[in-house]
C-alpha cells in the first residue's frame, strides 16, 4: 500500500456520509449527457405553484459507494435514486479515486478543501466534477 505523505490519507479521509452539493459533467462528446446538478437550497425552483428541490448524500464505507439522490416537492420526497457502487484508492498515487457503478468506472483526483471534498475525473468522453461537504 502507498504511505501517504499529508497529515491524513484520502482513504481516511473520505469515510463517511457526505452531503452533495454538485454533480457536474462538462465536454462530453454528446452533448446531451452535458448537465449541472446542484443539491439543497441551490437545486430549488418553483414551477407550478410547488417548489421542487433536490437533495443527495454519498456514503464511503469498507470499498462500497452508495450515492442517494432524493427529490423533494414541497418539501415532501417525492422520488428517489439510488446508485451503489465500489472505490478504490491507487496503490501508488494516494489522492488517485476510482469509483465504478454498474461496471462503469471512473478515476479522479480527490481532495478535501475547507471541510469538503472535491473528485475531478474523466468518464465516458465526459469530464466530472463532483463536490459534497461533511
Amino acid at each position: 500500500m502507498f504511505a501517504c505523505n499529508h497529515d491524513q490519507c484520502p482513504s481516511d479521509e473520505i469515510l463517511g456520509l457526505w452531503t452533495l452539493q454538485s454533480l457536474l459533467f462538462t465536454d462530453c462528446m454528446d452533448d446531451d449527457q452535458n448537465f449541472d446538478l446542484s443539491f439543497g437550497n441551490e437545486s430549488c425552483v418553483e414551477l407550478i405553484n410547488t417548489l421542487r428541490c433536490t437533495e443527495g448524500t454519498i456514503d464511503f464505507k469498507d470499498g462500497i459507494f452508495n450515492r442517494r439522490i432524493n427529490y423533494l416537492i414541497d418539501g415532501v420526497l417525492d422520488n428517489t435514486t439510488v446508485e451503489i457502487g465500489t472505490y478504490s484508492f491507487s496503490d501508488t498515487q494516494d489522492d488517485l479515486l476510482n469509483i465504478c457503478i454498474d461496471d462503469i468506472c471512473s478515476v479522479g483526483v480527490v481532495s478535501f478543501p475547507d471541510s469538503g471534498m472535491t473528485w475531478r475525473a474523466k468518464q465516458l468522453e465526459c469530464n466530472i466534477v463532483m463536490i459534497a461537504s461533511k
